[in-house]
């Protein structure tokens, strides 16, 4: 990223209700042919995602068919991509970044531009990027925790576990029984919660639909449609203080497994499987900050 100018990327309005984190993107593709896109922000990928229709945009020599990496879906299926490098322009600053390329992820028209992809946490962390809910926009963020405490913040959450051991941010919805780990996943236009988090944690929730389809980067999945009362806390049990009356959430039927059975944090801590997302909607709700140069999310002191 070449350094130019102050980084402020507003969040695309779409004409809905719901809040998703879209960044306008230009890019140049065949011919020299300027294009206008949208990217997602997505908390829940560490990787960045293109859609493979973007092949009749990009040039033959930007595919990287002998690089490939592995990512696991919402069905819990390890699959393998082939890489491209794309280069694109935000806020007049210039990026080339690599790209896993999805076959079945297709180009998407949201509002009046074409979402072609999502650049996830290891893009954020790299450029020190905060998701910012309060003021609904991108920006670069030079502030550490410290600076954070310092600050007047009702909220400070650390996430170095959630992006150290699960590549994302983390946190906990808390049952009666047990809790379940869950992403912050910006990516997610819902909340949405595994089947057997539901049944061993103790929450308390009434079906309101049978059968919903959740739509991930790699295909969908089905899914029941609840009313759910929830609480939450950071990842070492912390209560957060805020209950969920009455979310409407998706109950999936698995969790997500993106840890090795068995595998253990530094401490000796079974690492469990996520099992929940708390998606874009409830963040802005909440007008969280999600930064990762200070590696915290936080909200503000309202005056």
């Amino acid at each position: 990223m070449k350094e130019q100018k102050k980084f402020n990327v507003s969040f695309y309005k779409t004409g809905e209700d719901e809040i998703m984190p879209f960044v306008e993107i230009k890019f140049q593709g065949k011919e020299n042919k300027i294009y206008k896109a949208l990217m997602l922000m997505d908390s829940g990928s560490c990787v960045n995602t293109l859609s493979a229709e973007m092949r009749s945009f990009i040039e033959d020599n930007d595919w990287l068919p002998e690089e490939s990496d592995n990512v696991v879906t919402l069905d819990n299926e390890e699959t393998n991509h082939p890489c491209a490098k794309f280069q694109f322009v935000m806020d007049g600053y210039m990026f080339q970044e690599k790209f896993l390329v999805f076959d079945d992820m297709h180009v998407m028209q949201v509002g009046d531009r074409m979402l072609i992809g999502i650049l996830g946490t290891r893009f954020m962390q790299q450029y020190h990027l905060a998701i910012d809910y309060e003021q609904m926009l991108l920006h670069i963020s030079d502030l550490t925790l410290q600076d954070l405490q310092k600050k007047q913040c009702n909220l400070i959450i650390p996430i170095e576990y959630g992006l150290r051991y699960y590549n994302g941010p983390i946190l906990k919805i808390r049952g009666d029984k047990r809790d379940a780990i869950a992403y912050v996943d910006t990516g997610s236009d819902s909340v949405s919660i595994s089947q057997t988090a539901i049944e061993e944690c103790g929450l308390s929730y009434k079906i309101t639909a049978d059968k919903h389809s959740v739509i991930g980067a790699n295909g969908n999945v089905d899914a029941k449609v609840c009313e759910l009362d929830f609480r939450i806390a950071d990842h070492l049990g912390n209560d957060i203080g805020m209950i969920s009356y009455n979310e409407e959430v998706y109950i999936l039927p698995h969790s997500y497994n993106v840890t090795e059975d068995g595998e253990c944090d530094d401490d000796g801590n079974l690492l469990p499987p996520i099992e929940g997302m708390i998606g874009s909607p409830f963040i802005a709700k909440q007008k969280w900050i999600l930064d990762f140069a200070a590696r915290a999310i936080y909200k503000l002191k309202t005056t």
